[in-house]
C-alpha cells in the first residue's frame, strides 16, 4: 500500500538586510530574524511562525473534534507565548504556553471539550513534529445565547 504524503512548498526571497518575502498559496508575507537577532522590529520572525504553526494547528484539529464531536462553538480564542533558550548547546524552543478561552453552547460538553482540547494539543500534527512542550491552560464556558 503506497504511503500517503502530503507536500507543503514555499519560497522565500531576500529583500534587502535581513528581510524576506514568504511566498506560497496564501498572502506575501514579510519575514525577518528578530531584533534580538540583528533583525527588524515589527516585522513577522521564523520564532512567530514557529510558534503560530503549533497553536494554530492545536487549534484547527480541536475544531475539527468538536464538528465530529457535534459540539456547537461559540467562541475560541488563543494567546501564545512560546519560550526559546539553550538547551543542550542549541538555541531552541523549550515550550509554547497557549491560553484558550472557549465558549460552547451546552454546559453538558464542558468536560468534553477538555478533553478535546488536550486530545487536539497531542495528536496535531506540528505539534507532534516539535520537540517542545505545549502547554494549554483552557477556560471552557457556556453560552445558551449563540447569536
Amino acid at each position: 500500500m503506497k504511503r500517503k504524503i502530503f507536500s507543503y512548498n514555499v519560497d522565500v526571497d531576500w529583500e534587502k538586510e535581513h528581510k524576506g518575502f514568504l511566498n506560497g498559496g496564501f498572502d506575501q508575507i514579510q519575514v525577518a530574524c528578530p531584533p534580538e537577532f540583528g533583525g527588524h522590529s515589527g516585522i513577522v520572525t521564523p520564532e512567530d511562525l514557529f510558534v503560530a504553526s503549533n497553536v494554530v494547528c492545536v487549534m484547527t484539529t480541536f475544531l475539527d473534534f468538536c464538528e465530529k464531536a457535534r459540539i456547537k462553538l461559540i467562541t475560541y480564542q488563543s494567546k501564545a507565548k512560546g519560550d526559546m533558550e539553550f538547551l543542550d548547546g542549541y538555541l531552541r524552543f523549550s515550550r509554547i504556553d497557549l491560553r484558550v478561552k472557549i465558549v460552547i453552547s451546552e454546559e453538558k460538553n464542558i468536560e468534553r471539550t477538555h478533553r478535546l482540547l488536550s486530545k487536539a494539543r497531542d495528536m496535531c500534527p506540528v505539534g507532534k513534529s516539535s520537540t517542545c512542550e505545549i502547554i494549554i491552560e483552557p477556560t471552557i464556558s457556556f453560552s445558551e445565547l449563540s447569536d
